[in-house]
């Protein structure tokens, strides 16, 4: 991101304000983690510190379930139910 011109714009046009928009300079101004300033390591070492002291989401197991299926819930059973299968070895 950082070798990309100051002025280029990151925004989130569906339906969000102008509020989530930003430039690679802001970011290079204000962001913790994307800066001038920090190394490469340290970019990657910093996230993977954090990572340590949390758990698995709790919503993990059914957003990766839609996830592998494209957005699509499973098809319904024979009653029309659908269900999501959670890893209850894991929870």
């Amino acid at each position: 991101m950082l070798s990309l011109k100051d002025a280029t714009r990151h925004d989130y046009p569906e339906g969000r304000s102008e509020a989530w928009a930003t430039t690679v300079r802001t970011e290079r101004d204000h962001n913790l983690h994307v800066n001038d300033r920090i190394s490469e390591d340290l970019f990657v070492a910093m996230p993977e510190a954090r990572d340590k002291t949390h758990g698995m989401p709790r919503l993990i197991p059914p957003s990766l379930q839609l996830n592998m299926r494209a957005g699509h819930l499973p098809p319904a059973n024979s009653a029309g139910q659908v269900f999501l299968k959670l890893p209850v070895n894991v929870l």
